[in-house]
């Protein structure tokens, strides 16, 4: 059989049928009409521009956000409102907020097109040097400034502020199958701040306990803007070193938007019990586990990955009996295998089996109420 470079991103080579074949380098050989083309997917994901693709393939107008670009229109749900931001892209990756798909340049390609990703890749090879590789022409985004002694100054007056819990976020945590008494404890201890549930109300409640200043200062608020994105998402986890919080939504929004924000530094939710510990993944899932009745001391991560090696509550862990819980998906079965290795000789670590069909361990608390 002839072989010879085909110049545009495919090694060809003759052969008599047509079938596709999965490469042990990471890309696919696709024979078609009696040519074998082994796709590069390294080549072709550094070749070509996600914002381009967005921009110039998709007809999609940009929107600067908070470091990502983004978009009303996703490659595999299709448009949605102007108003809508439903699609980040960062770091040349894609995630949409309303179906929750996500991916490079090759996965956009391939749920636009609806086509294979070895088929999507020819296409964008095919596209010539139109949606190649642009990023020194694409705008610089903005850094968004935010002094951290400000944040902490709005994280002790909204904390100084805080009484009862909003009605609407203890709806919204009970409808999680959190107990009213969990939600009380944990603004007890400092880690549940709530807003007014309506926005108008939120706004004016930030105004007279925070004021327009500090939150502009802290980056809470962006300059031009009506009002602060948290106004929308009242429901706040507090860091357990109060210099980093979360603000989440607790209901469906009209437009595809960000479930969540943080501010500040990252870094853990933490509920003090005994000397053993359990290790979980976000803020709902540690609540999740002390309504199920751990009596350990129980740790939210911020993400699967959302952590150093040299964390001091990581490295306080030495010693000690751990459970590691986080999501049982690919981010957290993967960021279970990064703990136990940085923990392995220095503690007992073991690993949470979920329930089958199970993805967190509120999905558990739903359907079963009980820890293992």
């Amino acid at each position: 059989m002839a072989s010879i470079f085909d110049g545009e991103g495919f090694h060809v080579t003759q052969v008599f049928s047509i079938e596709r074949h999965l490469l042990s380098s990471g890309g696919f050989a696709v024979i078609h009409k009696g040519v074998f083309m082994s796709v590069d997917f390294k080549e072709v994901r550094d070749s070509y521009a996600l914002a381009s693709f967005f921009e110039g393939l998709m007809g999609a107008k940009g929107k600067p956000v908070a470091g990502s670009i983004r978009y009303s229109v996703c490659p595999s749900c299709g448009p949605s409102s102007d108003a809508s931001v439903k699609c980040s892209v960062r770091n040349e990756r894609w995630h949409c907020f309303a179906c929750m798909k996500k991916g490079d340049v090759v996965d956009a390609a391939a749920a636009f097109f609806g086509v294979p990703a070895a088929d999507a890749a020819q296409q964008l090879v095919g596209q010539g040097e139109q949606f190649m590789a642009k990023r020194n022409e694409l705008p610089l985004m903005p850094k968004v400034v935010r002094d951290q002694e400000s944040i902490n100054q709005v994280i002790s007056m909204l904390l100084g502020a805080q009484k009862l819990p909003d009605l609407a976020c203890m709806d919204y945590l009970c409808s999680r199958g959190i107990s009213k008494e969990i939600v009380e404890d944990a603004v007890f201890r400092k880690m549940i701040v709530t807003l007014p549930g309506d926005p108008n109300a939120a706004l004016r409640f930030l105004l007279d306990c925070v004021g327009r200043d500090l939150l502009l200062k802290s980056g809470i608020w962006k300059e031009g803007s009506k009002a602060p994105a948290v106004c929308y998402r009242p429901l706040a986890f507090v860091n357990s070193d109060e210099r980093g919080i979360e603000f989440r939504l607790i209901g469906e929004s009209a437009v595809a938007i960000a479930k969540s924000i943080r501010y500040g530094e990252p870094g853990p939710w933490v509920w003090k019990g005994n000397d053993h510990a359990m290790i979980v993944e976000g803020a709902i899932d540690l609540l999740s586990a002390v309504q199920m009745g751990t009596k350990r001391t129980v740790i939210g991560l911020p993400g699967a990955k959302n952590w150093n090696a040299d964390d001091k509550w990581l490295n306080a862990l030495v010693g000690r009996h751990i459970l590691v819980a986080l999501d049982n998906d690919e981010a957290g079965q993967a960021g279970s295998k990064d703990l136990e290795e940085i923990l392995k000789g220095r503690a007992i670590v073991r690993r949470y089996q979920h329930l089958a069909g199970c993805k967190d361990l509120n999905d558990q608390l739903k359907l079963e109420g009980r820890i293992n």
